[in-house]
């Protein structure tokens, strides 16, 4: 469902066209548990790669590095 406090998602351009005809919304209240929440996801992303990369035989950065990049585009 479409919430007006997604438009801060949108490029800035966008953001004025909408402004133009729309009340603006206050979302600064989000913007730490968003951090949190993004910061939390990336930190639990890294954990899984680092964990099949070592699964799988990586010894060193390069080698996970090449591993996890695999990872990443082997579902693409």
């Amino acid at each position: 469902m479409y919430s007006p406090a997604c438009i801060h998602n949108y490029p800035p351009d966008i953001q004025e066209e909408y402004f133009k005809t729309h009340e603006r919304v206050d979302v600064s209240y989000k913007s730490k548990k968003v951090v949190l929440a993004k910061s939390c996801g990336i930190i639990m992303f890294t954990v899984i790669l680092t964990i099949c990369a070592k699964l799988v035989g990586a010894v060193t950065f390069w080698q996970g590095f090449v591993i996890a990049f695999g990872l990443i585009h082997s579902g693409t």
